[in-house]
């Protein structure tokens, strides 16, 4: 069952002086902070979601997108630089419910955490450990079975299958990607 909050970014860092916040967005073309009310800020655990009565919400005042795809946001309760870089790394949840439907072929990325990779042919890769955005490329980190670290572009010519129901997402990726 996924949980009911989403993981949508991380706070990068404060913004001015009277508490306002810079949000890197995992997805910079999502407008998900346009449609909420609320979000949960908490620092990396175990990498599971956390559930929304286990955390406090912090209600919005104000959501602008900025055209690196950032977003300052304003929060009730945060009213200066001191208390806004505490916050700073803290990762950026949303209530599910609050975001768009998908599509019947999409997918929430952050929901792919933790999640077994297995190329078309059956070959077992590792665990999505996280998602990272460089350079406006979407990738999926993959933690080997030998520990190493594998990165895959998110994109539908790699990621071919996600099933959720076994824990498994399923790529082809490119030529060379994974050595010899």
């Amino acid at each position: 069952m996924l949980s009911p909050l989403l993981q949508i970014g991380v706070v990068a860092r404060p913004h001015a002086l009277r508490g306002q916040l810079r949000v890197r967005l995992h997805n910079p073309a999502s407008c998900a902070l346009d449609r909420v009310s609320a979000v949960w800020l908490l620092r990396e655990s175990d990498g599971s979601a956390p559930s929304p009565e286990a955390s406090k919400p912090w209600q919005l005042l104000a959501a602008k997108g900025q055209p690196d795809g950032c977003y300052l946001i304003s929060l009730v309760g945060l009213t200066d630089r001191n208390a806004a870089e505490a916050l700073q790394g803290t990762q950026v949840f949303v209530r599910r419910d609050d975001l768009a439907s998908l599509d019947a072929d999409e997918v929430y990325l952050a929901d792919l955490r933790g999640m077994s990779v297995r190329t078309v042919e059956g070959v077992e890769l590792g665990n999505v450990a996280q998602i990272q955005d460089l350079n406006g490329n979407t990738l999926l980190c993959v933690t080997g079975m030998g520990g190493g670290e594998i990165l895959l572009p998110a994109v539908p010519q790699v990621m071919l299958k996600v099933d959720f129901a076994n824990g498994i997402v399923v790529v082809d990726p490119p030529e060379g990607l994974l050595g010899a």
